[in-house]
This record gives C-alpha cells, sequence and structure tokens, in this order.
C-alpha cells in the first residue's frame, strides 16, 4: 500500500517540480546574466 501511495506521489509530484525548475530556469537565468552584465558595467 505504502509503495502504490508512494508512485503516486511521485506521478503527482514530478511534474510540478519539472514546471518549478523550469520556471525557476527561465527566471533566474536572464535576472542573473543582466546581474552580470550590470555588474560588469560598474
Amino acid at each position: 500500500m505504502s509503495i502504490k501511495v508512494r508512485q503516486a506521489s511521485n506521478i503527482l509530484f514530478y511534474p510540478l517540480w519539472e514546471i518549478y525548475y523550469l520556471f525557476n530556469q527561465l527566471m533566474i537565468g536572464p535576472l542573473g546574466f543582466f546581474g552580470q552584465i550590470t555588474w560588469g558595467k560598474k
């Protein structure tokens, strides 16, 4: 029973982690890139 629940939770949470990871990559990536440009100019 616990194994099935664990598998179900993995199936439910895995897409959320994928979206969270991609969102962080898309948001933090450009911010870090522009941050390096602004700090480089200073």
